[in-house]
């Protein structure tokens, strides 16, 4: 039913909106059919019966229903950085997550499916963005107004690699391996990683945004091959973040470590030039890729 008012009448303070149970708000009458006002909070109950009352004392009995919800808490994420080509799975953690509701992930401007895990955690996949960055990342679910508190997601351009070296160890591993490329981002202590064959997980050092060094692991117990065939190789990628892996071009060699028998002659002039004959086992072997003689701490290619 319209409200009527007149124009000789100022009732904009006995003007009020009681959401029964809970509390009387200041109403502010727009026309004569529309009346606004907040919402006061709300810690009990999930439903209440909204009236309004134009002169402080009478008001309107019908039973109108109003409806509390609590919005998502966020209180993390893992991992909290992905690369701008987006594609990376974050699992969201908070606290009174629904399931059964359409959950929508924001990243800043942009937003994603979420998938229900348990109450407790929610996976969804980043979107890809132009540029590097932070966004805030929240929740929400489909229909209601509010989002989740925000936390700070950190968006990082792609790696990109171009090369390493050494090419080969020895199967006993702990070669220190540089990686070259751009874009190498410092996420923290122990996230940046090298993985080899996708399998074995070495911790790495970012040294700057060009370089990375890693120790190659060693060769399981077994699986080196000594009868003439290709010597075992692994492939190399690294990963910033603990989750996305970007490859490295070529592979990574072993071979058994040779024995060194003996050298003749044993002495020679301080100005050099002496030939050197070197006997023992294992020089050449496939899996090789560097080899080089040193004397002291002078090296010289045979």
């Amino acid at each position: 039913m319209p409200f009527n008012f007149t124009e000789d009448i100022d009732n904009s303070n006995d003007t009020f909106c009681i959401f029964e149970g809970i509390g009387k708000v200041r109403a502010y009458a727009l026309n004569s059919t529309k009346v606004y006002c907040e919402a006061p909070p709300n810690y009990v109950t999930e439903k209440t019966n909204v009236e309004v009352t134009l002169n402080n004392q009478q008001y309107t009995d019908d039973n109108i229903p109003y409806f509390y919800y609590k919005p998502p808490q966020v209180f993390d994420a893992d991992p909290r950085e992905g690369p701008t080509r987006g594609g990376t799975e974050v699992v969201i953690f908070g606290s009174k997550f629904q399931q059964g509701k359409n959950i929508t992930c924001k990243f800043g401007a942009k937003t994603t499916r979420g998938t229900f895990i348990d109450s407790n955690r929610i996976s969804c996949v980043s979107p890809p963005v132009e540029r590097a960055g932070y966004v805030p990342l929240s929740i929400a679910y489909e229909g209601e107004k509010y989002d989740s508190d925000t936390i700070k997601y950190l968006y990082y351009d792609t790696p990109e690699l171009k090369s390493f070296y050494p090419t080969c160890g020895p199967i006993t591993g702990y070669t220190q391996i540089t990686i070259e490329g751009k874009n190498f981002l410092d996420m923290g202590f122990g996230k940046a990683k090298c993985i080899f064959n996708n399998t074995y997980v070495m911790n790495a050092t970012i040294m700057d945004s060009e370089t990375i060094k890693c120790d190659s692991p060693a060769l399981p117990e077994g699986m080196f091959i000594s009868n003439g065939t290709q010597a075992p190789w692994y492939n190399i990628s690294i990963t910033l973040n603990g989750r996305e892996n970007a490859p490295v071009k070529g592979s990574f060699s072993y071979y058994i470590d040779p024995i060194f028998k003996s050298i003749t002659p044993n002495l020679g002039p301080l100005s050099g030039g002496t030939v050197s004959k070197i006997e023992g086992t294992g020089f050449a072997q496939d899996g090789v890729c560097n080899v080089t003689v040193r004397y002291g701490a002078l090296t010289q290619k045979p």
